[in-house]
């Protein structure tokens, strides 16, 4: 399936930290297990195609612009975790196993989606 308007943003975003070293693509391909030759053909526009590799980098790449995100919205995402936390480290792991499992709901949800086209 071709590249999304989404996916493009992302990828492109993405590429423009790579170009201005504000990240490496060493870091995008630990991040995302995938290998560092192929982050390099996908963020050079090599790949033209939507491969669970590109979704990779896209969903990396969603959450490094979520991170540049204007600051109301960080703010209160960092409030919410404050507000739930109890400040030890098991609680901190819990709460970082939540949020790793509503992400993996969430890519659930769009296979299926997918599935029904």
């Amino acid at each position: 399936m071709p590249l999304d308007t989404a996916s493009q943003h992302h990828l492109e975003t993405l590429k423009a930290s790579v170009k201005s070293r504000s990240i490496g693509l060493k870091r995008i391909s630990e991040a995302t297990g995938v290998h560092i030759s192929q982050v390099s053909r996908i963020l050079s526009g090599k790949v033209k195609r939507t491969s669970p590799n590109v979704e990779k980098i896209c969903k990396f790449a969603k959450l490094a612009d979520l991170r540049s995100a204007p600051i109301e919205s960080e703010e209160l995402l960092w409030r919410a975790v404050k507000d739930v936390w109890d400040g030890t480290s098991e609680h901190a792991e819990a709460l970082m196993n939540f949020m790793a499992a509503i992400d993996r709901y969430q890519i659930a949800i769009q296979k299926d989606h997918k599935n029904i086209r």
